[in-house]
């Protein structure tokens, strides 16, 4: 009997925890697209940004002239 209570416990965290983690943090992602890169590199460069919230919220965080950056998002 407590392995079914302990059972129906964890399965309550579980759904409290994966309902929390969606409700808790806003998408990292920002509207729009990044512009076309055409650069081909043969080294990278330290970036800039690793998600789209570390930029303007106009701004993506693109892979661009051989780094990772902030550009201007792209509506099409």
């Amino acid at each position: 009997m407590k392995t079914i209570g302990s059972i129906v416990f964890l399965s309550v965290l579980l759904a409290f925890c994966t309902e929390l983690d969606s409700a808790s943090f806003p998408s990292k992602d920002h509207p729009g697209f990044c512009p076309d890169d055409f650069m081909r590199c043969l080294l990278s460069y330290p970036p800039d940004c690793t998600y789209d919230v570390e930029c303007a919220t106009y701004e993506k965080c693109c892979s661009y002239m051989c780094k990772m950056q902030c550009k201007a998002a792209i509506f099409d």
